[in-house]
């Protein structure tokens, strides 16, 4: 919980280019994730921050994010409905799908 209160006091918000391969090319996104949307953290229970991932709100059918907890070598993941972020542009460039 400390982590992410230390991460809110200095930035703002991670900045993520998304890319989508498409049959017709190449649909990229640029997106920002505010920070602070971990504020919900704060309030976070000792019985849910001890559980591999955590949702927010906790009872949420689609929650806002989830956090979750790799144990095995502290590593934090995110997943964040993207109704919660800011999408600042998208843009397509035009081409052929190739195989990965």
């Amino acid at each position: 919980m400390a982590l992410f209160k230390e991460y809110r006091d200095i930035t703002d918000g991670i900045i993520i280019l998304r890319a989508f391969r498409e049959t017709d090319g190449v649909r990229y996104q640029l997106v920002e994730i505010p920070t602070s949307l971990f504020e919900a953290v704060d309030s976070l229970s000792v019985e849910n921050a001890q559980k591999g991932t955590i949702p927010f709100p906790a009872d949420a059918v689609v929650p806002t994010f989830n956090i979750g907890i790799d144990r095995s070598d502290a590593k934090v993941k995110l997943a964040v409905h993207i109704s919660a972020v800011t999408i600042h542009g998208q843009w397509k460039l035009a081409g052929e799908r190739e195989p990965r």
